[in-house]
């Protein structure tokens, strides 16, 4: 159950929207025990650049809200990991993060996961599990950009590694 309500949740939003950060700040850190009132003070620090420390303190943000359970706060958690936001690059946590997003029905998380297969988790990439989760993102959504991330990844693909991917 979230203690932040709608109208507290949306003042703060629009104060992190206005680059208010220390009067969104003010308003958030009175729930800092709530996964959604944690995530927006990991938006506030990731925005806000006027600290050295800022993006350690979104990540550190991120990931409380996202072990707490706010599934976008598993998306910018990936993220930070993926890029090495506020943290060390971590590919094989992204991966899990994102995975964790997947299953909350968010083709997002799929499409992030085949950038990251793409990339290559160890440095190789798997062009086999990139083109299931494209094929799996772009199915759930049909975004334009996942659709051209499937075809690219399709082009240096053998058919029998494309049959592979979708007997997955």
């Amino acid at each position: 159950m979230t203690v932040l309500n709608n109208e507290l949740r949306h003042k703060g939003i629009r104060l992190i929207d206005a680059k208010e950060f220390q009067r969104a700040f003010e308003l958030f850190i009175q729930y800092p025990d709530e996964p959604l009132a944690q995530f927006h003070l990991g938006e506030i620090f990731f925005n806000d650049d006027s600290e050295d420390d800022h993006l350690e303190q979104s990540f550190e943000w991120y990931k409380k809200s996202a072990l707490g359970g706010y599934k976008h706060a598993l998306f910018n958690l990936a993220r930070c990991y993926e890029i090495g936001v506020g943290t060390d690059e971590d590919l094989e946590k992204a991966r899990y993060w994102y995975l964790k997003f997947a299953e909350e029905d968010e083709p997002a998380g799929l499409h992030s996961l085949g950038r990251i297969y793409s990339r290559g988790i160890d440095g190789k990439p798997d062009l086999v599990e990139a083109y299931r989760w494209f094929y799996l993102a772009h199915n759930m959504a049909g975004y334009k950009n996942f659709f051209e991330h499937l075809k690219q990844t399709k082009k240096l693909m053998s058919e029998q590694e494309q049959e592979r991917a979708l007997s997955l």
